[in-house]
Order: structure tokens, then sequence, then C-alpha cells
């Protein structure tokens, strides 16, 4: 029995090491992605997200970076597959469904990009995913729809007990003059 026990033991070990050891190379590989994407050293960001994918299939991250290497160098079919795998491994992720929005605008599928800028807006009531579906309608002409998002907008910074410093100002300012733009171009200037 101790012999057995000793055994399952070895066996599980090796394996924790084995998973433990894919986690490690795979957050290494990010992190160099975030080197060369952000701090703008050379190399290229979509291998070292491809290896750390190949390193750990099932790390949201790894699939997140991916996508979003992918996107970030404009390849549109490559990003949309791995925004997609990332999408049906945590389908309530709203960062997915905002940068989804941003590529299916980027590529002109307007209903496309809607859908996916109000499904992050559902998952996340924050001000960032209105204020992005406010910009969506304000790009494409329709400043009266972009109005209850801006609308919205105040209403969470209004409720927002922590942001009261110098970020609330400039945040509730930017909100303020979007939504002045709003009322002016859609001739609604008595609000």
């Amino acid at each position: 029995a101790g012999l057995a026990a000793g055994a399952t033991f070895l066996l599980g070990a090796v394996f924790y090491y084995r998973y433990a050891e894919r986690a490690f190379r795979s957050d290494a590989l990010l992190r160099d992605n975030m080197m060369i994407t952000e701090a703008g050293q050379p190399g290229d960001p979509i291998q070292a997200s491809e290896q750390a994918r190949e390193n750990d299939r099932y790390s949201l991250t790894n699939y997140y970076k991916l996508a979003y290497s992918y996107l970030a160098a404009n390849r549109w079919d490559e990003a949309l597959a791995a925004y997609r795998t990332l999408q049906s491994m945590a389908p309530n992720y709203a960062q997915v469904h905002l940068n989804l929005g941003v590529l299916f605008r980027q590529r002109s599928f307007i209903y496309e990009s809607l859908w996916e800028l109000r499904r992050a807006a559902t998952i996340e009531d924050n001000i960032r995913n209105h204020k992005n579906i406010a910009d969506f309608y304000a790009q494409t002409g329709d400043q009266s729809r972009a109005i209850p998002h801006l609308r919205h907008c105040l209403r969470i910074v209004a409720d927002d007990e922590e942001g009261r410093g110098t970020y609330f100002l400039f945040v509730r300012e930017a909100i303020l003059a979007s939504l002045a733009d709003a009322y002016i171009s859609s001739g609604r200037r008595d609000q």
C-alpha cells in the first residue's frame, strides 16, 4: 500500500510539474509579447503569442493576447478565429465582445459591430462600453441614438463615489462635451 501511495504521489508530482512548467513558459512568452507590443522592443508579438498558446491551449489569457496581436496586425480572419475560440471558452468576457465590435467596425460589418458593442455593455454596464456605443452612433451619423448612451454614462459617473478626483472631472467633462455635440448635431439644441 505504501509503494502504491508513493507511486501515486510521484505520478501526481510529475504531472503537476509538467503543467506548472507549461504555464510558467506560457506566462514568460506572454511577457515577451507585452514587451514587444507595449515597450516597442524588437520581435514578433504574434509568434510569441502563438508559442504561448501552444504551451497552454486552455488559457484565456493566451487566446486573448493572440487575438489582440492578430487584430493589431490587421490579420482579420485569424483575429476573428481566435476571438471566437475565446468566446466559446468564456462567453461573458466583455472585452472580447468589445474587441469584436472594433474588428467588425474596421471590416465595415456595421450591424455585427453594434451587436458586439451592445453585448459588451450588457455584460459590463460601464462608462467605456456605453461610450463606445455612443461613439459608434456618432461615427455613423446617428447622433440621436448616441444621446441615451451618453446620458447613461453621466449617470454612472454621478453614482461613482470613488471617482471624485481629477479623473472624475476629466471623464465627466469629456462626456458632457460629447453629449453637447450629439445634441447640436441631432438638432436638439433645447436640451
